[in-house]
């Protein structure tokens, strides 16, 4: 299994929700391997309140996101600067279908240029395209493609 503390790990809404209700699931994974320091998880506030949203919606108390937080280890909240996220506004419009999907894809794009160990794992189809894909120098990926191409079982 691939040992790395550099490897930083963005996710989206999608991997949130199902990390938190499905807990033999792969992306429930992704934090007990973060917690085991394997690697970072980066969870962006725009993901953040979303999940809080959607958790809300569905009669679910928001602060459950807080809790399932507080459980592990080596989880950073971080925030797109509004300034940098408009600089990039037209790119995410031309490659990202879903507007409510641009602010994670500009976050992605940001950091993936300043760490080459860094990876958005989505399991949105709007953030898995080919356009997306190849935009973020292939490191847009579902969980099991993580988990493929870091060699963990």
């Amino acid at each position: 299994m691939a040992k790395s503390v550099n490897i930083r790990v963005i996710i989206d809404t999608n991997i949130f929700f199902l990390s938190i209700f499905f807990p033999d699931g792969n992306e429930r994974r992704l934090f007990e391997l973060a917690d085991r320091g394997l690697w970072q998880i980066i969870i962006i506030d725009y993901v953040f309140e979303e999940m809080q949203l959607v958790l809300e919606r569905k009669g679910i108390e928001p602060n459950l996101a807080v809790d399932m937080l507080d459980t592990y280890r080596n989880i950073i909240h971080m925030d797109l600067d509004p300034e940098v996220y408009h600089n990039y506004v037209k790119e995410a419009s031309e490659i990202v279908k879903d507007r409510k999907d641009w602010p994670i894809y500009i976050f992605t794009r940001i950091e993936t240029e300043k760490d080459d160990e860094t990876y958005l794992v989505s399991g949105d189809k709007h953030l898995n395209t080919s356009r997306v894909k190849k935009a973020l120098n292939n490191r847009a990926l579902t969980t099991k493609e993580l988990f493929k191409l870091l060699r963990v079982k």
